[in-house]
Parts: structure tokens; C-alpha cells; sequence
């Protein structure tokens, strides 16, 4: 594996082969070179020792040049993975299978990097990552003169927050088809251990995609969903009931009740004449899955984010939103849950007003919503967030919680002492049972109760799958054709997921039970309505039984001691 390690301190470079025949990828690398060379576990998660590791996979199919980010979180304190549609290409072209930043950078640094040349370009922090963009693609053209390129920004959110990512807009779609390496606090360790505000990679190597008319047809098939709807259009008919709004106080309704919600505020509202066009990240791929309306791209778990899970059912007002988090570069899912729990405190006067300057309270009333006034506190909130002025709302959930005292409101999986992650906006146990990588798909995220030790093994085959996934640059969307394809790289999957919670043990950050009431809440109300037998009606200590009963299979099918 040819690496390219850049130190931004000293301003210099080095290139090291690492040939282990365990390293199959990008991730294996990431938490070889954090538990091994940099120990970054002992040290301040913004200490320069939390390297960005940034590369690709090995594979020359469409759907498998996704860029891959593997640093350790400064949300729930393991090693994380990140990825952008696309980027690995440009890793490859520039002739390296992953580039490795460390130190720290006395001054805000933006590097160019085109096969063996590196540019260390000062550059101040963004204020918009999308007018950035563009200016950067102008002024870099004459460095890369004809070879392709592509840029990653961070933005105002890395200085202000632990949940600040990494943008990377399609090549002459600035703004409109963004890629967002988001959950983790990936764009917050790149600026705040790095000092680095960006890259640009590409280069003279050649990067053929395996365009062979049988594999094509095999994608076309089992990529329809996300090329024909797309995940805002296409997940909200079949979640119905289950979609999760006003901070997850909808899930705690009668299911009745959430239907009738569902009919009146996402058909009715939300979804309601939805048109969209498609495209694809970059990728020379089937799937087209990027759908955007008006200039603005809609993904489910962004959009959910900062519309029905804080109370907005207009899309106007989502896509402004959204807009604007992206070009500050913050990530919208863990943006969400932050400020649907400031909202929910807020509208029951647990927090004034006051406390944040508001002429008005957001509503947080699933039966009267207030779409236009949420969005305008929303708004305002964010733009607070990244200025620095609400410091507070920059940290993590579970430091905001203390400090606000509403841990009662909030849903999160705690880690250790300090740290947390809150689950994707699925209504799920398998999102929040202690798996190896929170805020990702490491796991089942269906609306299920099974026996804890068959619901074990379904999890850590998925855990096993999805890292494989991501540690091989491939798009989760191709799950469908290509898993079949890696079979052979589980047994070395299972080595480095026991490395990565080796690395989480060492790093004080092991996911512990449950320790919010509304996280119990919602997890009750699952058993109720998806358990039967004897995990229909059950209390707290025998939820704590499944827990544990589900811990210790699923830590065995995955050989972790």
C-alpha cells in the first residue's frame, strides 16, 4: 500500500509502502496507524496525533471510489470513518492508495496535492465552504493545468463545534450535489488538531471503471430504489408511523395517533408534490442516487434532521436549512438532535428563552406544528452555533445536556465517561445496542424486537458487512451486488473490528447502557409494539437483561474479548 504521509507543521512529505497482508484497506489502515504508530488514544482528541488517514479502495467497479476519512471522534471519542462519493478516485489519480496529515500547522493551511508535488497554500477558514469552492477551482487550474481534480473543504463549523465535516462538491455542481464526510467531527480534527482547512488531490495516473455490460445490468437491478426515488422520497412511505418528529416525542404516541400525523404533516406537507432530478456524486455509476429540487439536494437523514425531527414540514425551509449547514460545514443529523432537544426544552420552559435571545418559542407540539417559526429559530440558532456565540450548542449532546440539565430529553448511546453519538433517524435497537461504530450502519436498523441472541448474530454479520463496505471505498447502496463479491476479507474484517475496540477500551470511550429517560422511553415503547412473548411487556431490569444477553453473543460472533 502506497502512503503518502504530509506534515503540516514541518511543511514536508514522505512516502512509506506498508505491506501487511492483514491492511486490506483503508480503515484496517486507520486503526493500524492510530493504535500502533500514533497512539492517539493516550492523548487530547485534537492533539495532532489524531491523523486524518484519507484513501481509497482497491476495486475499479462503479460504486467503489468512495474517499474514505478514518480519524478518532471528538463525539464519541473511537475511531471513525467517514466517507465522500467519489474522492477516492482522485486519491488513486494522484498515484497513492491513502495520504496520511499529521502535526499541526502554526498557521490555517489549504493543501494541493498532484502526484509527487504538494502545495501548503495559507488560507483562512471559509465562512462558506460553496463560494470557497469556487473560487479555489479557478485558482488551482493552473497548477493541475488539464488533470482532474476535486476539492474538500471544512468550514465554519470546525472551529466552533465537535461536529464539524468535511464538503466536497461534484466537479461543476458547487452547491447543489455537495458530499458530506459528516458524522464523527471529521471537519473538526482536520482544523482544530491540523489547522488544515482543506485539500485538493488529483494527478496524471489512470483510473479505468470496469464498465462490463453484466455487472452494469446486475446494478441497475439492485440499485433501483435509490435511482428511481431516492432516500427522502422513497424512505417516508415506508417508515409511515415510525418517522420520528419533534425530537422522537412522536414515536411516544399512540401508533394511531402517528398515522394520522403522518398523513397530515409528511403526505400532506412534506413529501407532497415532491419532484426531483437525479445525478450521481461524481462515480461513473447506475445508481444516480443524488436527487435535488430547486438547487438543493435532499437525502433523507440530513433533511429528517433538520425537518421533522425539529418540527419543519415545509421543504423550502428544509433545503434553506440545509443549505446553509452545509456550506458552514456542520453535520445536520447530530445539528438535529441537538437543536431538537434545545427546541423541546425550550417549548416546556426548562430553558428560557432568554437564555438565547428569542422573541418567540419554537413549537414542539406534534398535534401544532409551527413549520415557518421553528425553521426562523433554527436558523438563527445555527448561524449562532457557528459564529461562536452559543459555545454551549458546539459541544457534544451529552456535555449540552448536563450543562442545560435536559439529559431527560436527549437520545444517545453514552461512551465512557464524556463522550456519546446519537443514532441515525431510524426507530431502531440495533442503533443503539453497544456496536463497534455508532452513527453509522455498523448494525440492523429495522423496527424489530427478536431474542437478543438471534438479533446478536444479525447485528454483528451487518457490522462485519458494513465495515467491510466502508474500509473498501464501496457506496453502501451497492450492498446489493457487491457483498457477495468480498466474502473473503470477513475473517480479516473481524481481526481489525476487535483492533477497533482495542482501540475504544484504551481511548475510555466503550459504549455503556442507556442513561437518558427518553432513551429508555423509546426503547420501551419498541418492545411494546414489536416484542412478544417475553420481551412484550417489559420493565427496566429486564430490558437490561436483552442488553447483556445481546452484548455478550454479538461481542462473541466477533471474536472481541
Amino acid at each position: 500500500m502506497k502512503i503518502l504521509f504530509i506534515n503540516v507543521e514541518e511543511k514536508s512529505s514522505r512516502l512509506e509502502e506498508i505491506n501487511d497482508e492483514k491492511i486490506k484497506g483503508v480503515l484496517d489502515l486507520g486503526i493500524h496507524l492510530h493504535l500502533e504508530s500514533y497512539r492517539s488514544y493516550a492523548k487530547d482528541v485534537f492533539d495532532p496525533k489524531n491523523v486524518i488517514v484519507l484513501g481509497a479502495g482497491p476495486f475499479s467497479w462503479g460504486g467503489t471510489q468512495r474517499g474514505v476519512f478514518v480519524f478518532r471522534s471528538p463525539i464519541h471519542g473511537g475511531l471513525h470513518s467517514s466517507t465522500i462519493g467519489d474522492f477516492g478516485e482522485y486519491v488513486k489519480r494522484a498515484g497513492y492508495q491513502a495520504v496520511v496529515i499529521e502535526g499541526r500547522s502554526e498557521e490555517p493551511v489549504f493543501l494541493a496535492i498532484k502526484d509527487n508535488e504538494i502545495q501548503f497554500m495559507r488560507m483562512d477558514l471559509p465562512q462558506n465552504i460553496f463560494i470557497k469552492e469556487r473560487e479555489l477551482y479557478g485558482k488551482l487550474s493552473n497548477f493541475y493545468q488539464d488533470l482532474p481534480f476535486r476539492i474538500a473543504l471544512v468550514g465554519a463549523g470546525a472551529r466552533t463545534t465537535v461536529y464539524g465535516c468535511i464538503v466536497s462538491s461534484k466537479h461543476g455542481r458547487i452547491g447543489i450535489i455537495p458530499d458530506v464526510a459528516g458524522r464523527g467531527g471529521g471537519g473538526s480534527v482536520l482544523y482544530k488538531a491540523h489547522k488544515v482547512v482543506g485539500l485538493a488531490i488529483g494527478g496524471s495516473s489512470k483510473v479505468e471503471i470496469d464498465m462490463d455490460p453484466d455487472l452494469i445490468k446486475e446494478q441497475i437491478e439492485v440499485t433501483k430504489k435509490y435511482r428511481e426515488e431516492g432516500t427522502f422520497g422513497g424512505n417516508y412511505p415506508k417508515l409511515k408511523d415510525k418517522t420520528i418528529m419533534m425530537n422522537w416525542l412522536s414515536i411516544l404516541l399512540p401508533k394511531e395517533e402517528r398515522l394520522e400525523l403522518f398523513s397530515k404533516l409528511i403526505e400532506g406537507k412534506l413529501i407532497k408534490n415532491y419532484e426531483f432530478s437525479s445525478e450521481t456524486c461524481g462515480e461513473r455509476c447506475v445508481a444516480a442516487c443524488k436527487k435535488f429540487e430547486s438547487k438543493v439536494k435532499l437525502d433523507y437523514e440530513p433533511a429528517e434532521g433538520l425537518g421533522p425531527f425539529i418540527g419543519i414540514f415545509d421543504r423550502t425551509y428544509i433545503k434553506d436549512l440545509l443549505h446553509l449547514v452545509d456550506s458552514l460545514g456542520m453535520d445536520a443529523i447530530y445539528l438535529g438532535n441537538v437543536i431538537g432537544s434545545i427546541f423541546e426544552a425550550l417549548s416546556k420552559g426548562i430553558i428560557s428563552k432568554d437564555k438565547f435571545s428569542l422573541d418567540e418559542l419554537p413549537s414542539m407540539d406534534p398535534r401544532n406544528s409551527n413549520s415557518e417559526r421553528n425553521f426562523m429559530i433554527a436558523r438563527y440558532l445555527v448561524e449562532g452555533i457557528a459564529s461562536g456565540e452559543f459555545e454551549t450548542l458546539g459541544k457534544n449532546l451529552r456535555k449540552i445536556a448536563r450543562e442545560f440539565n435536559i439529559l431527560d430529553l436527549c437520545v444517545y448511546v453514552p461512551h465512557g465517561e464524556e463522550f456519546d453519538m446519537t443514532p441515525n433517524f431510524y426507530w431502531s435497537l440495533g442503533l443503539i445496542l453497544p456496536v463497534v461504530m455508532h452513527g453509522k450502519y455498523f448494525s440492523d436498523y429495522h423496527s424489530v424486537i427478536e431474542p437478543p441472541e438471534s438479533y446478536a448474530k444479525l447485528c454483528a454479520e451487518r457490522t462485519v458487512f458494513e465495515y467491510m463496505l466502508d474500509n473498501l471505498g464501496i457506496c453502501r447502496f451497492h450492498r446489493g451486488w457487491i457483498e457477495g463479491r468480498i466474502k473473503s476479507y470477513v475473517e480479516d474484517a473481524k481481526y481489525w473490528i476487535s483492533k477497533l475496540w482495542e482501540y475504544k477500551s484504551k481511548a475510555n470511550a466503550i459504549p455503556t447502557y442507556w442513561e437518558t429517560l427518553r432513551t429508555k422511553e423509546i426503547v420501551r415503547q419498541l418492545f411494546k409494539e414489536y416484542g412478544n412473548k417475553e420481551w412484550k411487556d417489559v420493565d427496566e431490569e429486564k430490558i437490561r437483561e436483552y442488553w447483556e444477553r445481546w452484548r455478550k453473543v454479538y461481542f462473541g460472533e466477533l471474536g472481541i474479548e
